[in-house]
């Protein structure tokens, strides 16, 4: 169920991709980054937030993928603020040697430079 999650977020379904997430019977940390991806790939990182603040909500871990997803759902959206909490869970959490996501906040940062809060 989770590829079919995938391959309807890569094809632009989402809406079809969403009804397959919404009516699994469990939803994982692959699940949930895959309907994230999705939104992401189809130009609507607002819904990819909600997915992650949901997964967050519900107890579930993200894995290193799933950080650089909803970090490049803050690049587009241009959301320094929220992209800062999920580079302080990188901190928290030790994955700043992270490759793929020193790349994405290498990305949000170089995108929203201007947007960055000055002293």
């Amino acid at each position: 169920m989770t590829s079919l999650v995938n391959v309807y977020g890569k094809c632009g379904a989402m809406e079809a991709a969403r009804k397959v997430f919404d009516h699994l019977p469990k939803r994982n940390v692959v699940t949930r980054t895959s309907l994230m991806s999705g939104y992401v790939h189809n130009s609507q990182p607002e819904a990819a937030i909600q997915v992650f603040i949901q997964m967050l909500e519900n107890g579930s871990y993200p894995t290193n993928y799933t950080i650089g997803v909803v970090l490049n759902a803050c690049s587009a959206l241009y959301d320094v603020k929220m992209g800062k909490q999920v580079h302080g869970y990188v901190l928290k959490y030790g994955l700043e040697d992270d490759t793929s996501i020193g790349n994405s906040l290498c990305n949000l940062y170089s995108k929203c430079g201007g947007y960055l809060d000055r002293p």
